[in-house]
């Protein structure tokens, strides 16, 4: 009979101080992971709203006469819009206002840039879109993928063209061949190849801001992109780069 009890008696407070430490461990180690998703889903979530947002106005727009602007109806002044737009907010608590004819959110930046607390960008890109105007992104995983079914096992890659993998963009530097053993080696992380640059089409200078007798006042960056004529180039040097000319001088690469 004492052995039956003894053998139902539970979970000594050890046993469950143990228990509680492990799972408050593995709670704690899954958080960030939780964050970075949340962090995700809203800028996901605000990018959307602004679009649907925008695409609501053009609609009205199209059937209204009237001189309201886009700014009018974010700032609640088309009673019309009102209602139907009322929801559509940051989930992060950012402000719209408009640039350009695109409705900017404080947090998240313009359409496509996640700007974090820090003053970080982060380009959310993805394949078929065009930065710049003119520039097509193309996806690097399929390209990776398709690899397999070709019979000579490489394809050329020509200097100045985009991939983006993972929503960050990189740009081929010089022209190259992409062979079937770096498809699968660097399948998931384009930059590990010498010709593929890491670039982020957020930060970009005027050709204006090199002068010839002092160069660039701040030096260049790797990756930073320059607009000149109408044409624009990514900046592909060293990070001395003060008495660089501007493109299309050395060290620069025009964005097919």
């Amino acid at each position: 009979m004492n052995d039956m009890k003894n053998n139902n008696k539970g979970f000594s407070l050890v046993e469950l101080l143990m228990t509680m430490t492990i799972t408050v461990v593995m709670i704690s180690s899954l958080m960030p992971v939780f964050y970075k998703q949340l962090d995700n889903a809203q800028v996901t979530v605000c990018e959307i709203n602004r679009r649907e947002f925008s695409n609501s106005f053009k609609v009205f727009k199209a059937l209204d006469t009237g001189d309201i602007t886009l700014e009018d109806a974010i700032n609640g002044k088309c009673s019309e819009l009102c209602y139907e737009l009322a929801d559509l907010k940051c989930p992060k608590g950012g402000t719209y206002s408009v640039e350009n004819g695109e409705i900017v959110c404080s947090v998240h930046g313009p359409t496509g840039s996640y700007v974090s607390e820090t003053g970080e960008h982060h380009v959310l890109l993805t394949p078929g879109d065009t930065v710049f105007g003119h520039v097509l992104l193309f996806d690097w995983e399929d390209l990776c993928s398709s690899m397999g079914a070709m019979p000579l096992g490489s394809v050329g890659l020509t200097a100045g063209t985009v991939f983006v993998q993972s929503g960050a963009a990189y740009v081929v530097s010089s022209d190259s061949t992409l062979t079937q053993q770096d498809a699968t080696l660097y399948m998931n992380d384009p930059g590990g190849l010498d010709y593929m640059q890491p670039f982020d089409p957020c930060y970009m200078v005027d050709a204006t801001a090199y002068n010839s007798s002092v160069g660039w006042i701040p030096s260049l960056l790797n990756g930073i992109v320059c607009e000149k004529n109408g044409s624009v180039y990514v900046f592909l040097g060293s990070s001395d780069a003060r008495w660089v000319t501007p493109p299309p001088g050395d060290n620069w690469v025009l964005l097919s």
